[in-house]
């Protein structure tokens, strides 16, 4: 009689105490939370788990959070990936092509078509002197400052990459694979001079093309930094004087650069300074840029052995690898002293760290000269496997796997997928002249499928390891040897049509490309069918390399 009724007792099963569903809350809470971070640590990374965790306690918006999140699985439009990695991204830099075009010649003919016919922006002429003006003969110095002044004339931004090429120099790769190997090579070799140099903050910030050739002080390359590929590359005949082509390059080739504006001015600016000091007429630009290369070395390896206590000394020679850095006598610190008064005004602390490097495994540029590189160098087709063959022991595990198209290519597909079928359609009465000598029209769609980036022949430096597809090549200079290798270039078979491409926009797709400011992401200024003055005016391809280049280009007959 005295027990408490059912009812009761199921009431008090059902409404637990207020602790206990506080506990349970926050132990359901903790589960979720817990679930939640795992979930987010499996799609994305700990930059998304920090930035959900800002959101939530600053109010972002739902549509911010969902950008992030679909940056997990995609890249915005504005940012580059690494195609190695896919972890690393940087923001999309505008870019320009600017040619140094002191003489005209068919090798400058087929230095801007191979630029244009593969979608990259109009090129800026430099030293380029128009019918009717006088053409004297410019000068490097003059060559240095008409560069400048295209920079400063044609609003270049300060984050604007800069490619600069001399006549002889031919495009292989589309325009955004060369800009994202230009942003990783400047990674790696930055974290490369980082373990070189420890905490001297050395940056990698303009690339110059490699060579075996050397052009200055060739009885002194002590102060050269080795280079990256293997000590025993070619085996057994390393290091032949006779034979240059057995050996690493190491020298800096100065018909090709890549940089952004905010380095190439300072560069530029200090190469003029070593022109109005110098005493030697016969000076010219390839001759002091590889002057302000050694300079910069010297005054770095200076830097390293001056600056460090015993311990950082001891530890740099650990870290730094066949370097003399940290390891010199007192006798060798006064001679580069010496040596570094000598050398002229260019190297003042400030001045002297430029920002330069080699592109030693031929990832943007490669040197075909004849006796030097030219050896390194097939063209291979990747629809089949291939090994390269090294005698190299050090590395031999580096060459054992098949020669494979580079992942940067893969999502491209077709080396023609920017044509587009209404790019060939007649012009109207209003629109330009249509070029004297037309293709007939193709089967774009049927030509894309056959011709692909793993069926095409492309230049390969098979010396390298794993094998390096460069994205530019200078030509040698004998004209037998400029067309062999002109001839095998995958584009030339279809030159008329990608020039006809070029030279008929498309009324609608320019319609929409105005809306955009811009025919790409890369170039902020447009222009089709010819291409830019250092002074900012534009001329049309006809007038630079008519009719009477077309059996140079074309060699079809």
């Amino acid at each position: 009689m005295g027990s408490r009724p059912a009812g009761n007792a199921q009431c008090h099963r059902y409404h637990p105490g207020p602790y206990t569903v506080r506990s349970r809350r926050l132990l359901v809470f903790l589960l979720f939370s817990i679930s939640l971070c795992g979930v987010l640590v499996l799609v994305s990374d700990l930059r998304l788990i920090t930035y959900a965790l800002v959101s939530s306690i600053s109010g972002i918006s739902w549509l911010e959070i969902t950008t992030a999140l679909a940056r997990v699985g995609g890249l915005a439009s504005d940012e580059l990936s690494d195609a190695n990695t896919n972890k690393k991204t940087w923001p999309r830099p505008r870019f320009h092509l600017v040619v140094d075009a002191r003489e005209k010649r068919s090798s400058l003919c087929k230095t801007l078509f191979s630029a244009v016919i593969q979608g990259y922006p109009p090129p800026i002429l430099v030293g380029y002197t128009e019918e009717g003006e006088e053409e004297e003969p410019i000068s490097p110095a003059g060559l240095v400052s008409t560069t400048l002044e295209a920079i400063s004339t044609n609003r270049l931004g300060d984050e604007d990459v800069v490619l600069w090429l001399a006549a002889d120099h031919w495009v292989q790769l589309p325009i955004e694979v060369l800009v994202r190997r230009y942003l990783q090579q400047t990674e790696v070799l930055g974290q490369r001079l980082a373990r070189q140099y420890p905490l001297l903050g050395f940056e990698q910030r303009i690339l110059f093309a490699a060579s075996k050739s050397c052009l200055y002080k060739c009885n002194d390359t002590d102060v050269l930094p080795e280079s990256s590929l293997p000590r025993d590359v070619y085996g057994s005949f390393r290091g032949i004087p006779a034979n240059i082509s057995f050996s690493r390059p190491r020298f800096i080739a100065p018909g090709a650069f890549i940089g952004r504006v905010r380095d190439v001015v300072p560069f530029l600016r200090a190469t003029l300074k070593v022109f109005d000091s110098a005493r030697d007429d016969k000076l010219d630009e390839a001759i002091v840029w590889d002057q302000l290369f050694r300079s910069q070395e010297a005054a770095r390896q200076l830097r390293l052995s001056l600056g460090q206590t015993s311990f950082e000394r001891f530890r740099s020679s650990l870290l730094t690898k066949g370097a003399a850095a940290g390891k010199w006598t007192a006798t060798q610190k006064q001679q580069k002293i010496k040596e570094k008064e000598e050398a002229g005004p260019e190297t003042g602390d400030g001045e002297a760290e430029l920002g330069f490097g080699l592109d030693y495994e031929s990832r943007i540029f490669q040197d075909l000269s004849p006796h030097s590189a030219a050896a390194d160098v097939q063209f291979l087709r990747f629809d089949r496997p291939a090994v390269a063959r090294s005698p190299s022991r050090s590395a031999a595990c580096l060459y054992a796997d098949p020669l494979a198209l580079p992942p940067e290519l893969r999502p491209h597909g077709s080396p023609l997928a920017h044509l587009n079928e209404s790019d060939f359609l007649m012009p109207s009465s209003s629109s330009p002249q249509p070029p004297p000598l037309q293709p007939p029209q193709p089967d774009l769609a049927q030509l894309k499928r056959d011709v692909l980036w793993s069926t095409v022949a492309l230049a390969t430096n098979v010396a390298v390891p794993r094998g390096s597809i460069p994205a530019v090549l200078s030509a040698p200079p004998d004209d037998d040897a400029d067309d062999w290798w002109w001839r095998n270039m995958y584009f030339r078979p279809h030159g008329r049509l990608l020039l006809q491409h070029y030279l008929r926009p498309n009324r609608y797709a320019l319609a929409e490309q105005a809306t955009r400011g811009g025919s790409a992401w890369w170039n902020a200024r447009g222009g089709r069918g010819g291409v830019w003055t250092g002074r900012g005016g534009w001329i049309a391809w006809t007038h630079i390399c008519g009719p009477k280049h077309d059996s140079v280009l074309f060699r079809d007959g």
